[in-house]
């Protein structure tokens, strides 16, 4: 995967002679920047979000959403969007044959991501079985998903199909393929079910927000087919709100490995071992943010926002996340269609703001305390 390539030996061009991982991360690229192949991923959102955002269909979610009367849905906000972010980035990097091979992928995947902080830490798997077993599920259902032909694959992303042929070319295993690609899914919903989340509670919160987003985002729906173009760059409120909820509710890190003895501050980084770098204080630092970083702020992006630079959410540099762009994709469509299809509103207008929960590790945005889930009721705007 690491190896760089003969540049003529792809079936893509690669005149740089990229590794295979090296050439997967600009497919990646590819697909997810906004200028390049929008609609690809844009109309797939539509198409899933269309049958999903149902009363009947939300009724159907189990745990998450239950029928209250005969129009009204009472949801617990945060696990549902875990399973509707977790189902709509399945649907765009396997289609639908992979639910046929293993119905309960969606499930096992969010097993695996609420334990995964255990990679990190390099867990051995007697002591990680938690993370280990959803894994092993995962990888067993993709690998069998590898072994139809590939014609079955047809209703994926371009990604999938481009790099599928490229690690085919190369004679990868079906079992190694699985791996990779279940790679990127883990890391394409890392901030992205929990960036749904926290958004839609600050907009609960907060009426004005609410209103201000709703007029904002009315033209985008102003015909049958949704505007996907002026949802991401012509709703700078609903843009402003996802970039303060990625900078309060980031709680990232990076990890590097020290190549040979370094001496910072008196203290030796010794050869072979691991650092991690959480990122959490950098997001309130007073003197890039303001005075008032500590508090929850649409107006600081929308009076500078080019102040989306210091975001970390994604990481930075030359490993920063290249499905940073699908992400905000995935959130802001799903933020504005559930804002535009539904009245939503609080069960019980005394429920407090979630509770973060900074005593748990994770891999992209902070989870919330256990039992503050918020309870939400959604009415459909359009009887």
């Amino acid at each position: 995967m690491h190896s760089k390539s003969n540049p003529v030996d792809a079936l893509h061009p690669n005149p740089s002679g990229k590794s295979l991982a090296g050439m997967s991360r600009d497919f990646h690229i590819y697909q997810l920047y906004p200028s390049n192949k929008p609609g690809d991923i844009s109309r797939r959102f539509h198409a899933f979000l269309e049958v999903k955002l149902t009363v009947a269909n939300l009724a159907l979610v189990g745990q998450s959403c239950s029928r209250v009367g005969e129009h009204d849905i009472l949801m617990n906000l945060y696990r549902w969007s875990d399973k509707m972010l977790a189902e709509l980035i399945a649907d765009c990097y396997f289609g639908a044959s992979l639910r046929t091979i293993a119905p309960d992928s969606v499930k096992v995947c969010l097993e695996f991501w609420e334990h995964s902080w255990r990679a990190l830490f390099l867990v051995p798997e007697v002591l990680g079985k938690k993370m280990f077993q959803p894994l092993k599920q995962l990888v067993d259902a993709v690998e069998k998903w590898f072994d139809l032909p590939v014609e079955s694959h047809k209703d994926t992303v371009w990604y999938t199909t481009a790099v599928e042929a490229e690690m085919q070319h190369v004679g990868i295993s079906n079992r190694d393929m699985a791996i990779m690609l279940l790679t990127i899914y883990w890391g394409a919903n890392t901030n992205t079910s929990s960036g749904v989340f926290w958004t839609l509670s600050h907009v609960l919160f907060d009426a004005k927000l609410r209103d201000n987003i709703l007029t904002e985002i009315a033209l985008a729906f102003a015909n049958d087919n949704l505007d996907f173009e002026y949802i991401y760059e012509r709703s700078p409120i609903l843009r402003a709100t996802w970039n303060e909820v990625l900078r309060t509710a980031s709680y990232s890190s990076s990890v590097r490995l020290v190549m040979e003895d370094t001496v910072i501050g008196g203290k030796t980084l010794k050869k072979g071992n691991r650092i991690m770098m959480p990122y959490r204080q950098m997001p309130f630092d007073e003197s890039t943010f303001g005075t008032d970083a500590n508090e929850f702020n649409v107006e600081r992006f929308l009076k500078n926002p080019a102040l989306k630079r210091n975001i970390v959410a994604f990481g930075g540099g030359a490993t920063q996340c290249p499905g940073r762009h699908f992400s905000a994709q995935a959130a802001m469509v799903l933020v504005a269609e559930m804002l535009y299809r539904f009245e939503m509103r609080l069960e019980d207008q005394s429920q407090p703001f979630p509770q973060i929960d900074e005593t748990r590790p994770v891999l992209g945005m902070i989870d919330i305390k256990k039992d503050t889930d918020l309870r939400v009721l959604l009415t459909p705007r359009n009887l």
